[in-house]
């Protein structure tokens, strides 16, 4: 039961069981819970199948701090990606895991991506850019996380994503300081639509953040809130959404 995932009176499944958050990668049962105070954090990840147990403790709350493993991922982790990648997946997969060395020239980083051919390592090499995008943002290295923001992603995301490969109805990126910046379009039909958002919040109000309008009633038909996103990594006010909405055929405006 301690393992197993907890379910609604309405049916909906959450990650977690009596005391442990529980998910499946792969086929692969993880079970695992981390804890973060002022001065300490841990990782406590169980693999039952394999035997395998990773327990790890740190004198300091960035282990933890940076990475929103609340929604019950812990592959949100660095360490506990890594322990995954190199412990269970290598083994499962047959194949072996190259490091990426994430510290030199973006052109150097991408030869680098470009010599892993196996496709089920794909989504988790993705997940270790960002990891890493968040880790040097952590450590106040701007420079570094510069460069994988500008010079890697788009093409990590090219090539390992085609499942990611959608129509994009609108996109703003790379906002200023005091811009504000608007984009049009229109559904012909009902139908689900995922959305993708970063920005600065605060439980106390928003810095940057986006909205989705109708603009035939001028009602708001998503709005990017604090007690519906996720921390983003850094600073505990960036905050993202990354879900699947449903709109009404029309005319929208993305804010």
């Amino acid at each position: 039961m301690a393992f197993t995932p907890t379910r609604s009176p309405t049916g909906e499944t959450f990650p977690y069981g009596l005391g442990w958050f529980t998910q499946k990668h792969e086929g692969v049962q993880i079970v695992w819970h981390g804890g973060e105070w002022y001065s300490a954090s841990a990782l406590y990840l169980k693999v039952p199948d394999e035997n395998l147990t990773l327990i790890i403790m740190a004198n300091s709350r960035k282990m933890s701090e940076a990475f929103s493993m609340g929604s019950g991922d812990v592959l949100e982790s660095g360490i506990g990606l890594a322990f995954l990648r190199l412990f269970v997946f290598e083994d499962k997969f047959g194949v072996k895991s190259p490091d990426i060395n994430w510290n030199v020239e973006p052109q150097k980083i991408v030869q680098q991506i470009d010599q892993i051919e196996n496709e089920k390592m794909k989504d988790l090499y993705i997940r270790e850019m960002r990891v890493m995008e968040t880790m040097f943002m952590q450590m106040g290295q701007e420079k570094l996380f510069k460069q994988i923001v500008s010079g890697v992603r788009a093409h990590v995301m090219q090539v390992f994503c085609p499942k990611y490969d959608l129509p994009v109805l609108a996109e703003i990126m790379e906002v200023g300081d005091d811009e504000h910046r608007t984009q049009d379009f229109t559904l012909e039909e009902d139908k689900d639509v995922r959305i993708y958002a970063i920005g600065e919040i605060t439980k106390n109000g928003a810095w940057d953040h986006g909205w989705i309008e109708n603009l035939v009633t001028n009602d708001v038909a998503w709005q990017m809130e604090y007690s519906k996103t996720d921390h983003a990594g850094g600073a505990l006010k960036n905050r993202k959404v990354d879900r699947v909405i449903f709109l009404e055929a029309g005319r929208y405006v993305n804010v």
